[in-house]
């Protein structure tokens, strides 16, 4: 069985602030440090809508 762990990445968007009309605005370093966490922890799918 193949299993997918997936992370969305549409609230890391800054291009015309539109996922700051969703989530708070997120800062590079905080972006930085939850995909570093997640290869860490194995996530092998990265949305990239």
């Amino acid at each position: 069985m193949i299993q997918i762990i997936h992370l969305g990445r549409w609230q890391f968007s800054k291009q015309q602030k539109m996922a700051e009309k969703f989530w708070p605005s997120m800062g590079d370093d905080l972006i930085l440090k939850m995909v570093k966490i997640s290869l860490e922890g194995d996530i092998n799918c990265f949305d990239t809508v």
